[in-house]
This record gives structure tokens, sequence and C-alpha cells, in this order.
């Protein structure tokens, strides 16, 4: 998926699995593993971020960030 947000805007990934560990891996930001919580990011820069779950490869996703 691709989430398309203002610089200077925070994202925030949610865990609500339970059972199931994940992870959020990019150029620049790195989540703790979990199975519940949440993991939050701002991002300054305009430019495209991919990101994925090192758990999970084939997880992945792209945070474009607009001026």
């Amino acid at each position: 998926e691709t989430l398309t947000v203002p610089a200077g805007a925070t994202v925030t990934w949610v865990w609500r699995d339970g059972a199931i560990a994940h992870d959020v891996n990019g150029d620049g930001f790195q989540s703790e593993v979990m199975a519940e919580g949440t993991f939050r990011h701002r991002f300054t820069t305009p430019g495209s971020y991919d990101y994925l779950c090192t758990l999970h490869p084939n997880m992945t996703g792209t945070i474009e960030v607009t001026r």
C-alpha cells in the first residue's frame, strides 16, 4: 500500500494481531518487534519511503511525503 502525507506529518502503525509479531523497517526508521502496540514516525523531508516487516518480507508499503 501507499500512503501520501504532507511533510511534517506523523504516521502511526498499529498492531492488533495479538498472536503474530511484526515490525516496521524503512530508510531512517525502525520499530521494535511486537504483536500489539503502536509505532510512530514523523516524516519531515519530501520523498518516497519504502518499508517492510523484516519478519514477513512480503508485507511492504510506501510512504509518499509531499511538500
